[in-house]
């Protein structure tokens, strides 16, 4: 009996020995795991300023839809010139460039006066009987070359339907203007001179198709008058242009 109990107790202890090992292990391996951080789990917070982030990034400049470059235009339009004191001036346009690049093109354009109408002053003096009015410098036709710059484009809705695209240029350049005039101390005898005159413009291109635009210049012309002094009449015209 006595043999029995301790042949127990020795097989007791051999085990709890070899089975420390194990359980050390066990203890060893299960501190690592609690002392390694956790991965957190993506919130939606988190997700949201991702996609602001990327959003803000997003360029809403785009490449023009009605391209120029390389291409010739023709326009053909009707202007008005109603800043003189004593005329009214109506010519009919006609204009022809080319876009050396987008943004920039070469124009000339020939104009005639078809139409000249008395101002209201011109004739509240007449009807005053007392005053003998003859206009010096009556313009005729002119004929310009223009270097114009285009550094502005956008599109707008017409009527909450159409959606039109146009260019904003500008412009500066020199030509030959027609008058008819008269000689000081003999302003009845009329005579026809030609002088020279300074441009610059402002203007849109209003791009209904690739080939077809409505166009709107307004252009200040400069010359110096006969009897001295500079006149400086504006023109504001309509037109339609034609690309090719």
């Amino acid at each position: 009996m006595h043999l029995l109990t301790r042949l127990a107790v020795v097989l007791s202890t051999v085990a709890t020995v070899a089975s420390f090992p194990l359980v050390a292990s066990a203890q060893e391996g299960g501190d690592e795991a609690a002392a390694a951080p956790a991965a957190a789990p993506a919130s939606e917070s988190d997700d949201k300023v991702e996609f602001w982030a990327k959003q803000r990034q997003v360029r809403v400049i785009q490449r023009r839809l009605f391209e120029k470059d390389g291409q010739t235009n023709l326009t053909l339009g009707v202007g008005m010139l109603p800043n003189d004191p004593f005329q009214t001036y109506t010519q009919g346009n006609l204009r022809i460039g080319h876009h050396i690049t987008e943004s920039l093109s070469l124009e000339a354009s020939g104009s005639y006066v078809f139409l000249t109408q008395a101002s209201d002053l011109a004739d509240y003096l007449r009807d005053q009987g007392d005053y003998n009015i003859f206009s010096r410098d009556l313009q005729k036709w002119r004929g310009n070359v223009v270097v114009n710059w285009s550094p502005m484009y956008g599109k707008f809705a017409f009527a909450g339907q159409k959606l039109a695209h146009f260019d904003w240029f500008f412009g500066a350049g020199a030509g030959a203007l027609g008058v008819e005039t008269s000689d000081e101390g003999d302003l009845g005898v009329a005579k026809a001179k030609t002088t020279a005159e300074a441009i610059v413009a402002t203007g849109w291109d209003i791009h209904l198709a690739q080939s077809f635009a409505l166009r709107v210049d307004v252009r200040q012309f400069i010359f110096k008058k006969t009897g001295g002094g500079t006149a400086l009449p504006t023109e504001i015209a309509l037109g339609a242009s034609y690309f090719f």
